[in-house]
């Protein structure tokens, strides 16, 4: 059973991943034919996307847990494991030749999976980096460059006393 902990970690690795496996599928297939496959026009701003989003999260919720953030050898790990699956799924159950595995395109495409996991990883820490400086000056006390106030002294300048008047009205103040 995976620890929280471990959890976390996998909560930010499988999303980067999973993008980084379908960004170097694309440019394993795009290096090779300039046509590549007809999904990848529409799955490639989603991987993307999906990356970019998983960056912002991760990096925010970094926040919160000190020290959890993806590695090189995670992301490359789960981008291969990923990107095999995609390989053999579309080689198996399409009409890709099963013998296909070891053409240009998916070699390429797994060679890609390395720079795109240290690019994702390096994209990650300056996206915590951002993200920290920004909470920082966000939550820091205001400087204040003004003078102090004016002290006010507590003496009274005039003094109101209330006498004794005539003996059928009111009495009178007299400033003293």
């Amino acid at each position: 059973m995976a620890t929280p902990k471990r959890r976390g970690n996998l909560a930010l690795v499988l999303p980067l991943a999973g993008a980084g496996a379908i960004i170097g599928h694309g440019l394993g297939y795009g290096a090779v034919t300039p046509v590549g496959h007809t999904y990848m026009a529409v799955v490639a701003p989603l991987a993307t996307l999906l990356a970019g989003g998983a960056l912002a999260v991760g990096a925010v919720s970094s926040l919160r847990r000190s020290g959890q953030h993806p590695t090189l050898a995670g992301l490359a790990v789960a981008q291969v494991v990923i990107y095999t699956l995609i390989e053999v799924t579309e080689h198996t159950l399409g009409a890709l030749d099963p013998g296909g595995l070891a053409s240009p395109a998916v070699l390429l495409g797994l060679a890609a999976q390395l720079p795109v996991a240290w690019l994702l990883a390096r994209l990650f820490r300056l996206a915590e980096v951002v993200v920290a400086r920004l909470a920082r000056r966000r939550f820091r006390a205001p400087v204040c460059a003004a003078s102090p106030p004016p002290v006010v002294s507590l003496r009274p300048i005039a003094r109101l006393v209330a006498r004794p008047g005539p003996p059928r009205g009111p009495p009178r103040i007299v400033v003293v």
